[in-house]
């Protein structure tokens, strides 16, 4: 009735009837923990940015892998990162198409360049793998890697250069030859590592973001071009597909969007906890949509500061991940139990969800 786990700052006990959260002793690390018992399976993963612990019940049927996030490719295909270390790719429709091994161990990021034809892959155990989609083969594996959310790794537009999130700072690597081109040094002001990294669509630029809330831009050659501080317990990072717009948000459920230059941002208060997911329309990149621990889905202009629309997907379950198919419209979204759907969104109407059968309870 209980599970112990190492999180980031104790050895804490967490009551599975109560979910009250006792801490044993000081402890320096960091783990998530499994637990099987009669009303289910339980995952507690800690928090780094208060020292605490998130629970979330799994489906008792795992015979489809439990989802950790989710890219789609420009074809519109949904790629899949599961916590036995698989990918799965599905078409528009849903179907699956193809599952393949990736790792040993869960997957906790994943990218893709911008035809859609390679993909790189993180797991827990510090590698990153970058795969020809085509082929079905895995063309090279990268040791170092540090980050622990969907966003700490990127693959640039033409998949020649993998960004990846290490220990203090983020490796530019080749992809072809394996070389580091470039070393962008981070802080870890606060013990908050950094929590995003993005190549800005069209050029050649990548952007960064630490939990301590300096949002960078560089060159491929290490030097920074622009620099801004959005304030504290950052969260998500994320590019709108044609390179216009910056988006990022905090903890405390609020987005940042601004221009390219890093020069004007607006704020919006989106969810009433953290923001966990963010995704632009690629058909419109005024409008963007946001997931959040509250487990609320919206959708707003973010130019005219206008609400579009909002939902719950998971009847108030978290939403982990979202994406979005400029080829499909279709926006694709994760709870925290590992379900996943399709959304229909409609300007100026509400979500309609629409079950996908394959990866569906």
């Amino acid at each position: 009735r209980a599970i112990v786990v190492a999180g980031a700052t104790s050895i804490d006990q967490v009551d599975l009837d109560t979910r009250g959260i006792t801490p044993v002793r000081p402890h320096a690390g960091a783990a998530a923990a499994f637990l099987t018992t009669a009303n289910g399976l339980f995952l507690a993963t800690p928090q780094q940015s208060d020292g605490g612990l998130r629970v979330a019940a799994l489906p008792h049927d795992l015979s489809e892998p439990f989802a950790t996030c989710v890219v789609t490719n420009g074809d519109g295909r949904l790629l899949r990162g599961n916590i036995d270390g698989t990918v799965s790719l599905l078409g528009s429709n849903g179907d699956l198409q193809r599952r393949f091994r990736a790792h040993r161990g869960p997957i906790v990021a994943m990218a893709t360049d911008a035809t859609g034809g390679w993909i790189a892959t993180a797991a827990a155990d510090g590698l990153v793998r970058l795969w020809n989609l085509h082929s079905g083969r895995c063309m090279r594996t990268q040791r170092g890697f540090a980050g622990s959310g969907a966003g700490t790794i990127a693959l640039s537009d033409d998949g020649s250069t993998i960004a990846m999130i290490g220990r203090g700072a983020c490796d530019l690597i080749e992809s072809s030859s394996g070389i580091t081109v470039a070393t962008l040094p981070l802080s870890a002001a606060g013990g908050r590592p950094a929590v995003g990294v993005a190549f800005l669509p069209g050029t050649c630029d990548v952007l960064t973001l630490e939990g301590s809330g300096r949002l960078t831009r560089w060159n491929r050659e290490g030097e920074t071009l622009a620099q801004v501080l959005l304030g504290r317990d950052l969260r998500a990072l994320l590019c709108s597909p044609d390179g216009r717009f910056v988006a990022a948000a905090n903890g405390m459920g609020q987005v940042f969007v601004g221009d390219a230059d890093l020069q004007s941002f607006t704020r919006t208060h989106a969810h009433r906890g953290p923001v966990l997911s963010m995704a632009f329309d690629p058909n419109n990149a005024s409008r963007i949509v946001t997931g959040g621990a509250d487990g609320m889905l919206r959708v707003y202009d973010h130019q005219a500061r206008m609400p579009i629309a909002s939902s719950r997907p998971f009847g108030g379950a978290a939403i982990e991940s979202i994406c979005m198919s400029g080829a499909t419209g279709r926006l694709v979204a994760v709870g925290s139990s590992g379900n996943v759907r399709a959304l229909s969104v409609q300007q100026g109407s509400a979500v309609e969800s629409a079950r996908l059968a394959i990866v569906e309870e």
